[in-house]
């Protein structure tokens, strides 16, 4: 019925209540090796989705060559929800894909800034289109869920012939002079109740992982650099105590506070 809703939650409040960080991290570098592996594997890779392909779900489905999805399917990164960020390469690639469309670093940091946050999601492949998660030419969709398999099975050997693994992405960061516009927007937000404050620290650590926090140059960045970055973001956001506290109402179906 669904693809995937993302890595199990109470691996990571196990992580918490234990302060295991280097196993911690040791997951998720585990699981960024793994999407790189499928990005580049020699053969070509198509994903093929129905229903909800959220977070790390999602991230898996980032690094295929082209995706054949479902019609009702839903695509998106929703980590924030419970105070931390995708850690799988989901920001890395929602990166590069807006930077690559606008070839404005700045523009590209805002945007995939404000989708991370948000944690939208795209619930038709319209929205997905707008949201750089389904590509139009590239990606397809099938009304039948039925034959998901089979066709994605043809767009494999079609793909087959002569097929190369693509070649590593070059991106450029922006300078810091973009944080003081993401601070100010989160702080009003705070101000008019739209936001809880941890939103606003969930928000800045997304900002450090597209930004170059240190200086006002820009900066070019390899992809195993923005790996590095979402896991230094996602693991000083574990360690507050805010982001357990959501962690274990969600898994509790309690009201996030």
């Amino acid at each position: 019925q669904h693809f995937s809703a993302g890595v199990d939650l109470n691996r990571f409040a196990d992580f918490i209540a234990r302060k295991a960080w280097g196993e911690m991290d040791t997951f998720l570098n585990d699981f960024q090796q793994a999407v790189t592996a499928l990005k580049y594997t020699p053969v070509p890779v198509v994903g093929a989705p129905s229903g909800l392909s959220l977070g790390g779900g999602f991230e898996v489905l980032l690094h295929c060559d082209r995706l054949l999805i479902h019609a009702n399917s839903v695509l998106g990164l929703v980590e924030a929800g419970v105070g931390v960020v995708p850690g799988g390469g989901g920001v890395k690639t929602t990166y590069q894909r807006w930077y690559d469309a606008t070839q404005d670093p700045e523009t590209a940091a805002w945007e995939t800034w404000m989708q991370v946050g948000y944690g939208k999601t795209g619930e038709s492949p319209e929205q997905a289109t707008r949201l750089r998660y389904f590509r139009q030419g590239t990606d397809k969709t099938v009304m039948n869920r039925d034959k998901l398999i089979t066709q994605a099975t043809k767009m494999i050997m079609e793909m087959s012939p002569n097929y190369r693994p693509p070649d590593p992405p070059k991106m450029v960061l922006p300078g810091k002079s973009i944080l003081s516009k993401m601070d100010r927007f989160m702080s009003e937000g705070v101000t008019k109740g739209w936001f809880k404050p941890h939103n606003k620290t969930t928000a800045m650590e997304i900002a450090t992982i597209v930004i170059n926090t240190t200086s006002d140059d820009s900066l070019e960045v390899s992809e195993q650099d923005m790996f590095d970055r979402e896991r230094a973001a996602f693991l000083k956001l574990a360690k507050t105590p805010q982001t357990k506290r959501w962690i274990n109402a969600m898994l509790s179906g309690a009201e996030i506070d």
